[in-house]
């Protein structure tokens, strides 16, 4: 089992103000968009045989 927070949130506060930086995807758009690219690179049945191990692991 995963150790730590079971929440975590980024905060770019510290981006922005040293940088002017802010996310210009909206965080479900960027998750979907990523999820979009793995499955389109990886080969999807070797990701359905190590998804459990990938998500629990550290």
């Amino acid at each position: 089992m995963p150790t730590g927070p079971l929440n975590r949130v980024a905060d770019n506060s510290l981006a922005k103000k040293l940088l002017g930086w802010e996310p210009q995807v909206p965080f479900r758009e960027g998750l979907k968009r990523t999820i979009d690219w793995y499955f389109a690179t990886k080969d999807q049945e070797q990701v359905r045989k190590i998804l459990d191990r990938m998500l629990t692991e550290r």
